[in-house]
Order: structure tokens, then C-alpha cells, then sequence
């Protein structure tokens, strides 16, 4: 159920503008994406009959995105071919929605088809091109390489029993940090789990894929490292010497490309915002009488947010004279890496100011603590980070205002 879960939840939300790090989920989306369009044919691959692999990853698992991709046709392409068709649909995915791309990690342009011959110490990596500007022909398809900028000396990622892939290919993605990323999904179609990771020394290191993208899980993924993130990764002259040779394929020069901060994280955010009744929101009346503030702090951590707020409520209209002040608290989810939800909820102490005077006209004792009373806050709001600037809305029902609506900016630190 979690696989069906998490794919409508990134297909729902890839179509508006995504968990942990958005870089790696959407990568480990695209294999299995690709995987449910492509069957291995392991005939094709070996010249002569042989049974299939197992074809774990369907194209019903995806039947509402694909519909949604289609348009207005009523078809979805498929493929039954080998390692190179699956690298070939990846890249094509990525080139079509590239900005999708790029706003959740990559570096523009820089995502190759990659692939080894008999040496698996070797990778190449290559483009799809036109017939006049090709290099070669692979599989039949025109690819363009770039001398020797395309050849890396790095040990392609390893099978089940420990030998490096040989005669394969998949794809590389550079992070927007100039971390080269790969991700192998015809090894996903055929094994059920995602099939990923990193380079880093010389080296393809597989990455523990997240279980809500696979249909298999063995205990040995469980030992697999989790990619770097950003701020943990020091560049090595075998990962960032690619960024500059491909300028030509790019357009522009990598190093002039300023990515922001979607991989962001924030242990702190502090600022304020205001409430007022919905109805004056919604006709734009505000009355300085009947509304309220907040002091927020919050975080976005990896794939989640959550804080505290600090609330005072007035309502001094109509001869009312009710305020509280209350503590509030909210987690949820990172939607995507600039974007999160969360459901709230605070209790604290209210002040009627007319009750001295109730209780008196009602000849019955007051007592001081009869003004004061139980107050409460129920909420739900989005939080969007554009760098370190974050803003907040929130709609919310309290018991001096109402149904409330409200906003506020804050400031990031510490990321």
C-alpha cells in the first residue's frame, strides 16, 4: 500500500510544481517510472532465445499518471528491449521536464546516458543527437560523446554476487552541489527495488533506496548507505571535473548557474504573523479590534517541519472584551523541498473582560479567577522557503476569532 500511496502523492504533486531529499526521490521515481513502461528482453541482449527476467514494475502500477501523460491520446508508449531502452526513456523523461528537474536538485543539462563495454573500470557517458551530429550509433540510436570528457575512470556500480555491471547502461545526473548521481533502471524493473546511488572516489556506490518505491525489499538494502546530502559531501576532482567539459551540451556554464536552496534544511525559523476572521479577510476590512498575533519558531527538517507558536487573540468588538494567549504547536510533512503542510493545535488561557461585571449584576460573589477560562486553537497551514526567506498561511478556528485565516513571514538559520 505504501508504493501506491507515495506514487500518487509524487505524481499529484510533480503535476502542481515533493520527503526526505527531493533530489533522490525524484531520481528513485524516474526509475521506477521508466520501469513500469520498459520489460527486459533478455533475447535482445543476448542474441539468442532466453527466458525473461521477472518484469516486476507493470505499467498499471502508473496507470493514472500515464494517463495523465498522455494527453490526448489514449496510449502510453512501452518498450520491450534492454538496458540502453530503459537509459534512453530516463534521459528523455528528464529532458522533457527538465525545469521539474532542476527545481528539486539537478544541475542544469548535466544528465547522461552511461554505460560500459567489457570493462567495467570505464564508463562512458553520451547523449541522444541527431544523425549529422553524432559520434557513434548505439542500439541504434545517434549519441554524441565529447572526446575524452566522456570517459571516466570509475568502477561501474556491482551485480548481487559483487562483479561490476559490464555491457550495461543506465544514467548519471549531476546534483545541483556537482555530486554525480546514477540510477539503474533496468536492474529495478528486474530485481524490484530501486537500483541507485553516488560516485564518489573513483567509484559507483549503491545507495539504501527508499521502501516506499519498491515492490521488493532484502535485508541486505537495509545495510546500503544513505546518499550524502549537500552540506556532508566535499567534492573530489573525479566527481566536478565533468561540470566544466559539458558546457557545450549545456548552454551555459555550470559554475554560473545558481541552484538556491531546495535542498534546504532549517533547524530554526523564527518570525510573526497575524490572524483575522476569515469574513474581513475575505472583504479585505481588518479591524484592529478583533485579531491576532503570533510569534513563530519552526524547522524543516528532512522530511518533515514542526514548531511552536506563541498566540494572542483579541476580540473587542460589539462590547465583547475577550482575549487569550496561547501555545501552539504543528508538524507535517515536506511536500516538496520549498513547500510543507501542517496540522496545529493550541491550548491556553483566555480573559473575558465583561464577566466582573456579569457576575456582579447577577448580585453573586466575584472572584478574579472567574474572567479566566480554557482557550483553544485548532489549525492547518502551508509553510513556503524561497532560500532562507520562508512565508506562512494558515487557516484556523478559534474559539475569540473564529474561522480564521492568517499570514506570516520568517527567517531560516542554522542550515
Amino acid at each position: 500500500m505504501k508504493f501506491y500511496q507515495r506514487i500518487f502523492f509524487l505524481t499529484f504533486f510533480s503535476i502542481a510544481a515533493v520527503h526526505a531529499d527531493d533530489f533522490t526521490d525524484i531520481l528513485q521515481d524516474l526509475a521506477v517510472q521508466t520501469a513500469c513502461i520498459g520489460q527486459y528482453s533478455a533475447t535482445q541482449a543476448g542474441r539468442t532465445w532466453s527466458e525473461d527476467p521477472y518484469d516486476y514494475y507493470k505499467p498499471y502500477l502508473l496507470a493514472d499518471r500515464f494517463k495523465k501523460m498522455s494527453g490526448n491520446m489514449t496510449r502510453t508508449t512501452t518498450f520491450y528491449g534492454v538496458c540502453f531502452d530503459y537509459a534512453e526513456f530516463a534521459y528523455w523523461d528528464i529532458k522533457s521536464n527538465e525545469n521539474l528537474y532542476v527545481r528539486n536538485g539537478m544541475r542544469t543539462g548535466l544528465f547522461f546516458l552511461a554505460g560500459d563495454n567489457s570493462n567495467p573500470n570505464v564508463i562512458e557517458l553520451s547523449v541522444p543527437t541527431s544523425n549529422a551530429n553524432a559520434t557513434k550509433f548505439q542500439n541504434g540510436i545517434p549519441v554524441r560523446t565529447y572526446g575524452n570528457s566522456s570517459y571516466k575512470n570509475v568502477k561501474a556500480h556491482k551485480t548481487q554476487n559483487g562483479t561490476s555491471a559490464a555491457n550495461h547502461a543506465w544514467l548519471w545526473v549531476m546534483r545541483n552541489d556537482g555530486m554525480w548521481f546514477w540510477i539503474d533502471p533496468t536492474w529495478t524493473d528486474n530485481l524490484g527495488y530501486v537500483v541507485y546511488g553516488y560516485v564518489s572516489n573513483g567509484e559507483e556506490i549503491q545507495c539504501r533506496p527508499d521502501k516506499d518505491f519498491c515492490l521488493e525489499y532484502p535485508d541486505f538494502l537495509k545495510n546500503l548507505p544513505l546518499p550524502p546530502k549537500m552540506t556532508e559531501w566535499n567534492p573530489s576532482p573525479a566527481s566536478t571535473s565533468t561540470s566544466s567539459s559539458y558546457n557545450d551540451y549545456s548552454g551555459s556554464s555550470s559554475s554560473d548557474f545558481n541552484y538556491g536552496n531546495y535542498n534546504n534544511e532549517f533547524p530554526w525559523i523564527f518570525g510573526v504573523s497575524a490572524t483575522a476572521p476569515y469574513p474581513d479577510v475575505e472583504e479585505k476590512e481588518f479591524s484592529q479590534d478583533k485579531i491576532g498575533f503570533s510569534f513563530d519558531a519552526l524547522s524543516l527538517i528532512n522530511g518533515m517541519t514542526g514548531g511552536f507558536s506563541i498566540d494572542y487573540l483579541r476580540n473587542f468588538e460589539d462590547e465583547e472584551k475577550l482575549q487569550s494567549w496561547l501555545l501552539s504547536i504543528c508538524f507535517g510533512p515536506r511536500l516538496y523541498s520549498n513547500l510543507a503542510a501542517y496540522v496545529g493545535g493550541g491550548l491556553g488561557v483566555g480573559f473575558d473582560g465583561n464577566k466582573k461585571e456579569e457576575i456582579e449584576n447577577s448580585k453573586e460573589t466575584y472572584d478574579f479567577t472567574d474572567s479566566f477560562f480554557l482557550s483553544y486553537k485548532l489549525s492547518l497551514g502551508l509553510v513556503l522557503n524561497i532560500s532562507s526567506l520562508v512565508a506562512k498561511v494558515e487557516l484556523s478556528f478559534n474559539d475569540i476569532l473564529g474561522f480564521s485565516a492568517g499570514a506570516g513571514i520568517m527567517l531560516g538559520f542554522g542550515e
